[in-house]
């Protein structure tokens, strides 16, 4: 039986990213100082990570997706669930779609700062800090990372 949670995570997905103007476009300038993970600013990643597990393996499914802009929203929403319930290893996954994702900063972006919920990735993110070729707009969120492991 599915919950009335599960229910809702689907329809959810389809609309991650496509309702209202506030998502980010690109990598902010400024970094976000406040010592909790970030809420999503989309609303419907917002309302799945309110949902949590139950739209854990849906959210996860779309890392391998080729619309940049749900994917965006998706990382979002994992990055939330995985921080505050710290039972997911999906690191392997999320550094998957890092790799498939290279060019794109703003994925990358919220990849690092997704990764902050798991332990696991604090090898990578330290080889990243390292990295002189990495976009310099991504080394505070190296940090603020590195700093909740």
């Amino acid at each position: 039986m599915v919950s009335c949670k599960g229910i809702a995570v689907q329809p959810l997905i389809n609309e991650l990213g496509q309702i209202g103007k506030n998502q980010y476009k690109s990598i902010p300038q400024k970094p976000f100082l406040k010592k909790s993970y970030p809420l999503p600013r989309d609303i419907a990643a917002r309302t799945l990570a309110g949902i949590g597990q139950p739209a854990f393996m849906p959210l996860v499914n779309i890392l391998d997706d080729d619309n940049k802009i749900r994917l965006s929203e998706a990382i979002d929403a994992l990055g939330h669930i995985c921080f505050y319930n710290k039972n997911f290893n999906i690191f392997p996954e999320l550094r998957k779609c890092f790799d498939d994702n290279i060019n794109n900063g703003l994925i990358c972006w919220k990849l690092i700062r997704a990764m902050s919920g798991i332990p696991e990735s604090s090898e990578f993110l330290k080889e990243l800090s390292e990295n002189s070729d990495i976009n310099a707009l991504l080394k505070p969120e190296i940090k603020r990372s590195l700093g909740f492991m």
